[in-house]
């Protein structure tokens, strides 16, 4: 039995000669005097006069010194007496095998690199991973995830899925940290070898086989993992127990860490879970027999940390998962609101029918058949179950149904590959802005402002259909905020969006971050498109056309300015164009970001050359708005132009050249400034002596 062991030591003897090493089998063997028996036993042969020590010549001579000097595959030294020169060189032997908390350990590093949020629902994120890539070729999809807490038999969570289970020899190698499906030799290699087929938004499932991510999540979550699975067609179901008890009991009984058994048993035997306390693990294997094809994660050890996280942040932690999984509950258009969009939205001139959504209405079905649920079990409680696809206010869902317009495009990254991407429009409504307050850690609002007035990226980006938390862009270069003499700043703070690409791109090994994709999207190389009507196009500024996209949403879409108190509606006869002359409502007074102008109130206006001082007279709005106070994006303001000792004008301004932070009291110091340019008397004279005559003309 011991040979089949590899468990053991290099014995070199080298009192004499240069005899290869031996091996000693460490199996069993907890005292300094059994092992010496069995070196001596392995020399046989020869004088039983030696001493053993390490190849740093430490003395290795009672069962402390066993205990603290002897590890598996060491190499060690039989001499005549310590201090022997070696009558030949001897080779130590090394492994490079990893310690087991390599595996138990992981995740805490990973995750705990989570900075301003609970990480819990990325480590969960992994196990979906696992259940979309197992699921990906059934046609009613099913993943549910349970928490099973007991504060007296314990806590555990169990995710299963109704994907096509695994073989043993698949199972064995979910077990091997770091093999990825690229590396396993069996025939699934077949389905990951090629890029998979392009479908809209890359919701195509490929998100699992870095062969780390489920294992990191699993030792994050708890201590022990019980892996049970059944193949499609199998009569046999396959079972897998790990944990960090019995990892650091093999390492204590100096045996094969990473070494272990697969039960194969008959479904619906519970025969070897009877001694556990867990009355939900004893019923779930015995509902085996009703599933012909699953695979289920049961983990067990939760931390208590986590326990109470799941517990009282249940809704909270189930919209981030709604979040991250957002296109795959609701397909490549997301969760657009069907009952309000009609009516509520209203396309630009150039902004179209979106090839996201046109592929939406063919492909909705299918991604309806991807069920995913989570319940709460709590012991003497009623059980609480939410579908993820019901969930209204993840933040995804957020963007989406407050926006008004978008601007579709894609990018061809030269030598990778292509990434699609979406920019919405968030509008101002009456009195707040309409942008969801970003729960990004990472998107900060550094001056403490309301929604929509945050800096934070644009772009959220999704990988293979699912969300990288981590990795959020600022803008692209053809969409940065720059001035735009007709566009208002603000504007450019309403925008939100979403990049979506696939394998071609690196991500991290817990996928919290891409690794490549932001750098490449600003290099000089990468080619933009603009998408219209579901179309590529690949002609014009694509800054150009961001920038009209943005005026238009914000001339149709914002209503930014109440004006009040409206009296009449006039004729402009200063406009050239006639069908602009009229009508046009005029209101006394406006209210805008808070603060209110009125009739006879002294405003400057800004942005021209020189700077207006000016009273006002009225507020000017095209379009019959006799019904009372309205809300627009546009308007004008005529003013009566001061001071009037210099100057006696009536001028009409766009209200975008109201300097809105400009007080009255600063407005009325620029006047009497003015007024001291002008001299106290003006004596006029003619040389000579030449009288003036009434209404006489004399040349200069």
């Amino acid at each position: 039995m011991e040979e089949e062991d590899d468990t053991f030591v290099y014995i070199y003897d080298r009192r004499d000669g240069a005899d290869p090493p031996v091996k000693v089998y460490l199996a069993g063997v907890f005292q300094f005097e059994t092992f010496y028996d069995l070196v001596k036993e392995k020399l046989a042969g020869k004088s039983d006069n030696f001493v053993i020590c390490t190849t740093g010549r430490d003395l290795i001579d009672d069962d402390n010194s066993y205990q603290d000097l002897v590890n598996a595959n060491d190499t060690l030294y039989v001499l005549e007496h310590l201090h022997q020169e070696l009558s030949a060189p001897a080779a130590q032997h090394v492994m490079y095998v990893p310690h087991h908390d390599t595996i138990v350990k992981s995740g805490m590093y990973e995750y705990y690199a989570s900075e301003g949020q609970n990480p819990l629902s990325y480590a969960f994120a992994e196990l979906v991973d696992n259940a979309l890539s197992a699921t990906k070729l059934v046609a009613k999809r099913s993943i549910e995830i349970q928490l099973v807490f007991d504060d007296n038999a314990g806590h555990s969570v169990y995710v299963i899925d109704n994907g096509t289970g695994m073989t043993t020899r698949k199972l064995n190698d979910w077990a091997i940290y770091r093999l990825s499906k690229q590396s396993r030799h069996h025939s699934e290699s077949s389905l990951v070898a090629n890029t998979p087929p392009k479908v809209p938004r890359f919701l195509n499932s490929s998100i699992s086989y870095f062969g780390v991510g489920g294992k990191q999540a699993i030792f994050f979550i708890g201590s022990a993992v019980r892996m049970i699975t059944r193949e499609v067609g199998s009569d046999d179901v396959h079972e897998l127990f790990l944990s960090k008890d019995s990892f650091d009991q093999k390492a204590r009984d100096r045996v094969n860490v990473y070494t272990g058994e697969i039960l194969n048993r008959p479904p619906g035997d519970a025969h070897h879970v009877a001694h556990t306390s867990s009355e939900h693990l004893a019923s779930f294997v015995q509902s085996e027999t009703e599933r012909p094809n699953f695979t289920a994660v049961v983990i067990t050890g939760v931390s208590p940390g986590h326990v109470q996280y799941l517990r009282y942040h249940f809704h909270h932690w189930c919209r981030q998962l709604a979040h991250i999984y957002h296109y795959y509950l609701h397909g490549p258009s997301g969760n657009v609101d069907e009952t309000t969009t009609a009516d509520t939205r209203r396309e630009t001139g150039s902004q179209k029918k979106s090839a996201a959504a046109a592929a939406a209405v063919t492909d909705a079905d299918a991604f309806k058949k991807i069920d995913i649920k989570v319940s709460l079990l709590e012991k003497g409680k009623p059980p609480v179950t939410v579908q993820l696809s019901e969930i209204n206010d993840d933040l995804q869902t957020q963007f989406i149904r407050s926006s008004v317009s978008s601007f579709e495009f894609c990018a061809e990254v030269e030598g990778v590959g292509p990434v699609e991407g979406v920019l919405r429009y968030h509008p101002f409504h009456f009195d707040h802005e309409t942008m969801p307050h970003c729960e990004n850690p990472n998107d900060v609002d550094t001056d403490g402002g309301e929604p929509g007035h945050q800096k934070k990226a644009i772009f959220e980006c999704y990988w293979n259909g699912r969300l990288i938390p981590y990795t959020n862009i600022q803008s692209l270069e053809w969409c940065k905020q720059k001035k735009y003499g007709n566009i208002p700043e603000e504007c450019f703070r309403r925008i939100s969006g979403v990049l979506w690409t696939d394998s071609h791109f690196q991500v991290s090994t817990n996928k919290l971050t891409f690794i490549d994709m932001p750098p490449r999207l600003q290099e000089k190389s990468t080619w933009y498109s603009r998408i219209i009507r579901g179309v590529e196009q690949r002609c014009g500024s694509m800054q150009r056309g961001f920038a009209d996209w943005v005026k238009e949403s914000h001339e149709l879409f914002d209503k930014q300015v109440k004006f009040m108190n409206y009296r009449r509606q006039i004729k402009r006869k200063d406009l050239q164009q006639k069908r602009m002359q009229m009508p046009w409502s005029v209101f006394e007074s406006i209210e805008w970001d808070g603060k209110v102008f009125q009739k006879g109130q002294l405003v400057r206006i800004q942005r021209v050359m020189p700077v207006v001082l000016g009273r006002v007279n009225h507020f000017l709005l095209y379009g019959d708005h006799e019904e009372g106070d309205v809300y627009a994006t546009g308007g004008e303001i005529e003013i009566q132009q001061e001071p009037v000792s210099l100057y006696s004008e009536t001028k009409i301004y766009p209200l975008s050249k109201l300097d809105r932070t400009c007080t009255t009291k600063a407005v009325e110091a620029l006047i009497a400034e003015d007024e001291r340019k002008l001299p106290a008397r003006l004596d006029v004279t003619f040389p000579d002596g030449n009288a003036i005559k009434n209404n006489a003309k004399i040349p200069c």
